[in-house]
């Protein structure tokens, strides 16, 4: 019988700079790994855009030229490439929305009360694009109590650990990979959990991984402040992040947030 192996490391990231300058440097190495995926997500409903709005000026041209001819079917038609514009418009308008918000630091720095679902769901749909190369997603998450804690910081957790365990599946080369985020109450706290059904960690490992300088990544691919930080940001909303791992089978992330006092 394999038994789950809990991270018991309580080191934090050790850094000389300061926590507000390091979560600023892994937004910006994080941005720059998400830059590809976000050009494929304006792409693909930009050339919808222009593909409804090239068919929207035919139509007027049409009109122009023979005004009389402008039955309801033809007004519908133009309509409906109206609206498909705008449609594909919003979604653009949308994935520039999420990647800026998460680059912005939040102007208070902090905590404040902060509802954790739309913050896990803009994680989500800033790390679709990497995830949906690799894995399923599932996703479960309801409407919980606030937390104190920061925006960006409970973004920046949450796309990290999405981030780290499409990077794993990508690593492990498996089929039916999937990737579970879970948002929910327990014991008086806000869980926020990420797993996925990848290779696991080993004892050793999972000991280590929130370690500074300490990656599993190629040494050309990380610079192993990602989950050190993660932590050290929890711990300072009140909460704690934690790692178990089943060798072979799964790896599941915790984070935890104590619920704010009203």
């Amino acid at each position: 019988m394999q038994m789950e192996m809990t991270s018991q490391s309580t080191n934090d990231a050790g850094a000389t700079l300061s926590m507000e300058t390091q979560a600023e440097l892994d937004r910006v190495r994080t941005a720059s790994f998400l830059s590809a995926g976000l050009a494929h997500e304006i792409s693909n409903p930009l050339m919808s855009l222009l593909h409804s709005l090239g068919e929207a000026e035919r139509i007027c041209g049409a009109l122009e030229s023979a005004p009389d001819a402008a039955d309801r079917a033809t007004i519908v038609a133009l309509c409906g490439h109206v609206e498909d514009a705008n449609v594909c418009g919003k979604a653009i308008g949308s994935v520039i929305r999420d990647f800026r918000m998460f680059l912005q630091a939040d102007r208070a720095i902090l905590p404040t009360l902060v509802d954790p679902r739309p913050l896990i769901e803009r994680a989500v749909r800033i790390a679709q694009p990497q995830i949906r190369a690799v894995a399923r997603l599932a996703v479960s998450a309801v409407e919980t109590p606030l937390v104190r804690a920061t925006g960006s910081g409970i973004t920046q957790i949450t796309l990290n650990l999405l981030l780290n365990a499409a990077e794993a599946l990508a690593a492990s080369g498996g089929k039916d990979n999937l990737i579970e985020i879970r948002l929910g109450v327990e014991h008086g706290q806000v869980v926020i959990e990420v797993t996925d059904n990848g290779r696991g960690l080993d004892h050793d490992a999972l000991d280590r991984i929130f370690l500074p300088h300490v990656t599993t990544k190629p040494a050309e691919a990380a610079l192993g402040f990602g989950l050190p930080l993660c932590r050290a940001l929890a711990r300072r909303f009140g909460g704690d992040l934690s790692a178990r791992s089943v060798p072979g089978w799964l790896t599941c992330f915790r984070l935890s947030l104590p619920i704010a006092e009203s």
